[in-house]
This record gives C-alpha cells, sequence and structure tokens, in this order.
C-alpha cells in the first residue's frame, strides 16, 4: 500500500479509470470528469488542434513512451508568463541565437536496442521556418548550456540528430538520463527558447 501506481513520486494519490483498453489517472476529480468526457466525445480533444495532433502524432512515430505536449509556446519567449526581469532579460540576450517562434511542442522520451533518447517536435507556421530552425538546434545543442544543470547540452546528449519534416522540426537525442526531457520543458530551459 502507498506505493505506485496508486501514489505519485511525490505521495500525491488520484483518480484512476479503466476503460477498455485505456487508464486514465489524474489528481483531481474535476480532471477525471474532463477525461472520460473527452473518450465519450462530449467535449473536445485536444487531437482537433492540428499543430497538437501532429506533434503526438510524431512523437508516437518516433516510438515515444511518455511526452508532454504544449500548444502555447509562449512560455520558451522573451514576453513568457510569469517569468521574472532576470530570465526576460537572458531570453532576450540569447535572441540572436533563438530559434524563431514556433507554434506547439511536444518533448519525450523513448527507447531502443541502443538505449534512451530524449524527442523535440517544434511545429511551425511553414515548412521554411522549420527547416531554417534545424541549424539553430543543433548549434544550441552542441555549445549551449542548460540552464538547470550549468552542463553543456552535449554532456546530457552526447549523439544525436535534428531534422525538419514539413511544418515539423525533430531532434532525437541520446541520453543516458531518460528524465531530463520533462526538466527542461517544465524549467522552460535554453534549448527551447524562441524569439
Amino acid at each position: 500500500m502507498l506505493q505506485p501506481p496508486a501514489y505519485d513520486e511525490l505521495g500525491r494519490g488520484g483518480r484512476i479509470a479503466v476503460l477498455d483498453a485505456l487508464a486514465f489517472r489524474t489528481l483531481a476529480t474535476e480532471g477525471m470528469r474532463s477525461l472520460i468526457a473527452t473518450y465519450r466525445d462530449v467535449r473536445g480533444s485536444l487531437a482537433n488542434d492540428p499543430d497538437l495532433a501532429l506533434d503526438a502524432g510524431l512523437l508516437e512515430g518516433l516510438e515515444a513512451y511518455s511526452a508532454i505536449l504544449l500548444g502555447d509556446a509562449a512560455r520558451f519567449g522573451p514576453g513568457c508568463f510569469g517569468c521574472d526581469d532576470v530570465m526576460r532579460l537572458v531570453l532576450q540576450a540569447a535572441a540572436e541565437h533563438s530559434l524563431d517562434e514556433y507554434s506547439a511542442l511536444g518533448a519525450g522520451v523513448g527507447r531502443d536496442t541502443d538505449g534512451f533518447f530524449a524527442i523535440l517536435v517544434f511545429v511551425y507556421a511553414n515548412e521554411e521556418d522549420a527547416s531554417r530552425n534545424v541549424a539553430v538546434v543543433e548549434e544550441r545543442w552542441n555549445v549551449g548550456v542548460a540552464m538547470v544543470s550549468n552542463q553543456p547540452w552535449t554532456e546530457h546528449f552526447p549523439q544525436g540528430e535534428v531534422w525538419n519534416d514539413g511544418t515539423a522540426l525533430m531532434a532525437k537525442l541520446r541520453t543516458d538520463v531518460p528524465t531530463i526531457w520533462p526538466s527542461m520543458v517544465f524549467a522552460s530551459d535554453s534549448l527551447l527558447w524562441h524569439t
């Protein structure tokens, strides 16, 4: 008792529903009601957003087993909500080496015979923006420093590849620390900054 999966790593319980071949878990009753209503097609789904649907499909195609989808990428730009003045200055100073603004972000983790990998999927308004920003992600990854750890990104991700397909820019980055990707997203770390 008092162990996962009923309790998470922070000791929080939650609501669990098993429907057909799916299991839902939320922290609060209202969230569970929302999930069940979406499952029954009573309310809209994230799949109705074409950018998030693209993110989700690409993450699935890259075999992510856990992921986060964000349809509002403003938190990674200079006008980010909740940023303090120091963070705004850092973002503005990095603007010349920033990604162009993207509309959605998918981040996740997968594992194959070679080990763990983090996945980033940026959705742009057009293919030209996605293509142009491949070099920016590669440069950041190769010479940038993670704010959370103060270590070069290449220490976290020693190998990987970055490419675009249509309006999506994707990065598949090898790692020995499969839990790094959510901290990148929640900390709005430098690999994700845009203008």
